[in-house]
Formats: C-alpha cells, sequence, structure tokens
C-alpha cells in the first residue's frame, strides 16, 4: 500500500509540475506572440511611412522636370479629398498657408500634373478656403478649353469638353475640318486661347470600336486619370491680381 501510494503521489507531482510548465510554457508564447504583433505593426507602420515618402520623392523628382515658365509662379498642392462622378469632378487640394492667403491664388488659375512622363492640364482653381483649394477637373461637364494638335497648330483649334469621370469629348459640330485631320494617337494641347499656357497636353485621341465598322469614332482620352491624382501644381500669373472665375 505504501509503495502505492508513493507513486500515486510521483505520477500526480509529475502531473501537476507538467501542468505548471505548460502554463509557463503558454504564457511565454503569448508574450512572443506579443511582441511578434507589436513588431509587425511597426514594422507595418515604417512601410506606409516609407511608400508616402517614396510618392512624395516622385512628386518632388516630377517638379525638376517642369518647365519653367515665365511670368508663372508654382503652388505644390496635395490631393486630401476628390469628387468624380458623372455629373461632376472636383478634387480639393492641400497647400501652403502662406500661398492660400487673400490674392495668392486667383480663381480660374490653370492646374497641372504629372503622369505618363509628362506634365499635362487637368483643371481649374474654383474656391481657395484657408489653406484648401477646389479645383474643377477638366472632365467636369461644366469645364470647356480649347485644344490643338500638338503635330501641327496649322489644324486649327477645337474645344474639349468634360463628359464626367474620366471622360472628355471633343465639339465635332463647330470644328468638323479639325475632326476630319485627326488621326489616332494625335496628342491635343492647351491652344493659346485657353486660359492656360499654350502646349499642355490635354488628351490623346483613340479610335473606339471595332475596325470596318462604321460607328468607330475617334475620341479624345485624357492624358492622365483625374481619378488617381496625388498632386498637382498651381500655376498662378504674377501680377494677374483676380483672374476671373472658372467656365
Amino acid at each position: 500500500v505504501r509503495g502505492s501510494f508513493k507513486e500515486w503521489v510521483r505520477q500526480r507531482t509529475e502531473g501537476w509540475s507538467s501542468w505548471f510548465g505548460a502554463r509557463d510554457q503558454l504564457a511565454e508564447t503569448r508574450r512572443k506572440l506579443e511582441r511578434a504583433e507589436a513588431d509587425l505593426k511597426l514594422a507595418d507602420a515604417e512601410l506606409r511611412t516609407l511608400s508616402l515618402q517614396v510618392l512624395e520623392i516622385d512628386a518632388l523628382r516630377s517638379l525638376f522636370l517642369l518647365p519653367k515658365r515665365e511670368n508663372y509662379r508654382y503652388v505644390y498642392g496635395e490631393v486630401v479629398s476628390r469628387r468624380v462622378r458623372p455629373t461632376e469632378s472636383r478634387l480639393w487640394a492641400g497647400v501652403a498657408l502662406a500661398d492660400a492667403a487673400a490674392g495668392g491664388i486667383p480663381r480660374g488659375a490653370p492646374v497641372i500634373a504629372y503622369g505618363e512622363n509628362e506634365w499635362g492640364a487637368v483643371g481649374q482653381v474654383m474656391e481657395i478656403q484657408d489653406h484648401r483649394v477646389e479645383v474643377m477637373l477638366l472632365s467636369d461637364p461644366r469645364l470647356k478649353i480649347g485644344v490643338a494638335s500638338a503635330a501641327s497648330a496649322a489644324l486649327g483649334s477645337a474645344l474639349i469638353n468634360g463628359a464626367g469621370m474620366d471622360r472628355l469629348s471633343l465639339d465635332y459640330v463647330a470644328h468638323p475640318h479639325f475632326m476630319k485631320a485627326l488621326t489616332p494617337g494625335t496628342t491635343l494641347v492647351t491652344a493659346i486661347e485657353s486660359q492656360f499656357p499654350p502646349g499642355l497636353p490635354v488628351a490623346r485621341i483613340v479610335e473606339e470600336g471595332t475596325a470596318g465598322d462604321p460607328a468607330t469614332r475617334l475620341q479624345p482620352r485624357a492624358i492622365l486619370p483625374f481619378g488617381g491624382l496625388r498632386y498637382v501644381v498651381i500655376l498662378v500669373q504674377e501680377g494677374a491680381g483676380d483672374a476671373g472665375e472658372a467656365k
């Protein structure tokens, strides 16, 4: 009996020891898991920071590629929100308080952005509120600008209308000869009569529909996707004062 009792006590003691050991191992495993989760969150935050830095570096690099235009001051802005719909296309960009001061940015000032390895026209300033600027994008149905062919100014000019979202359309009725001279791949740039400096890329002509189909027609496609803009530059003409409202 004494031997059986001792064996029972030994087995119980080993069982308790194993249980306490397993509990300690579980607690240590939980602590390691918590440390790993904390390290993962830290690494994720660092990755996000690095990603933002890469975007900022790309934006700054693009600024070096922006050709200097005389009589213009450049105001750098970061897009903070946007509303790109079939009925309207707007975005809001944050700018430095000094640039957004009264009279610092006139209404109607042209707005450009970088993409596809070139700078292109994207819209015009509508309102300035504190350090935020509201921009009406070229795809807004209420905005129209004059464009010309980058290949030959002799083709004359036409109007590009906003068609909502990222879409643009050409005024076919008013300029039939201009349309007949266009071919797929032609780049359309801002014309002299537009409120933009002349020569800024706006759209490229693409052919929509099946080849040989009578319904096939040429359409302008925006150089830059308006819904994906992150950084913009506002061109403020020196000495222009308060420009007129955007169309």
